[in-house]
């Protein structure tokens, strides 16, 4: 048995908030005068390359949910900023693979201790139990989101592809 759908003014709510906390962190982030910023998606690259090691392109651009071309101009941007390196696979020359310089992870750092830091002040009068809340939702949504993209995607490549 299919479980209900959820109220509409839960979703309406949820889905409001969320837009809200992304215009008010990115308002709070390019007002900073601050020239070593990382923008979102090379924050997002930086830190998976932390996470992960070194990846391919593709890899990334999966990860990300990015296509191809795009994932490259970023890992591109992001080469000539000097923050990744990009050297060709051994097994395949055709493929690029992709890792952080001591600059880029010396920026990602300092970026994610800002960003921890201003999160401390922010929810420094949440309880232990309603951050490990916050964060168990949050990365339930996240999830849902990603599975929700990579189905569509399969699907979508399905119909380009028939007889896969």
């Amino acid at each position: 048995m299919e479980e209900p759908l959820p109220p509409m003014e839960a979703i309406d709510l949820i889905q409001q908030q969320i837009s809200i906390l992304i215009r008010r962190s990115e308002s709070e982030r390019t007002a900073q005068q601050d020239t070593n910023r990382l923008d979102r998606s090379a924050y997002l690259m930086l830190g998976f390359l932390v996470n992960e090691g070194t990846l391919t392109v593709g890899q990334l651009a999966e990860f990300l949910q990015l296509d191809i071309s795009t994932a490259s101009r970023q890992v591109r941007a992001l080469e000539d900023k000097g923050l990744i390196a990009r050297t060709p696979d051994p097994r395949d020359g055709r493929i690029s693979r992709v890792d952080l310089t001591e600059e880029g992870r010396q920026r990602f750092l300092a970026a994610k201790t800002s960003r921890l830091r201003r999160y401390r002040q922010l929810l420094s009068d949440w309880s232990a139990q309603d951050l490990t809340q916050l964060g168990a939702y949050l990365v339930r949504l996240n999830q849902a989101y990603y599975e929700s993209i990579r189905y569509s995607h399969k699907q979508l490549d399905e119909r380009e592809e028939p007889g896969r």
